[in-house]
């Protein structure tokens, strides 16, 4: 059992298919799984503020299928709902290709989607936000 008494910390992650702006296949926003894991965590009294919640693979992915731009543009608001919802483990994945891309993307098509994508995570996090966002990419 985790020590609820120690000043560790424990990472609890979504995954962009599992957890998105449309529901994902768990039917939960961004905002909805925070809800969901601080309720349990309230209920068994661990601290919230021992809680990182991640993203993982936030980028095109569950859109792969449409072209790089509506990929991309549905990507930003997935990124800024993470954000929003008080993600502070962001993990950039633009890799993979969408319609009408290569495969596989040259190297410099997936740091420049994955800049977008950054831009789009500290555009609307806070101050506060800012110092405590880590990024995986």
């Amino acid at each position: 059992a985790f020590d609820r008494n120690s000043t560790r910390k424990v990472l609890i992650e979504a995954t962009s298919n599992q957890v998105n702006q449309f529901g994902g296949y768990t039917g939960m926003t961004p905002a909805d799984f925070r809800e969901f894991v601080f309720t349990i965590a309230d209920k068994v009294g661990f601290a919230r503020e021992r809680i990182i919640l991640g993203g993982d693979h936030l980028g095109p992915n569950c859109w792969q299928q449409e072209n790089a731009d509506a990929a991309m543009e549905k990507s930003v608001e997935l990124v800024k709902a993470y954000v929003r919802a008080g993600f502070s483990k962001i993990h950039l994945d633009a890799s993979m290709s969408c319609a009408g891309d290569p495969i596989p993307l040259a190297p410099e098509t997936v740091a420049e989607r994955a800049a977008v994508l950054c831009f789009a995570a500290e555009s609307v996090a806070t101050d506060c936000q800012r110092e405590q966002l880590s990024y995986v990419i």
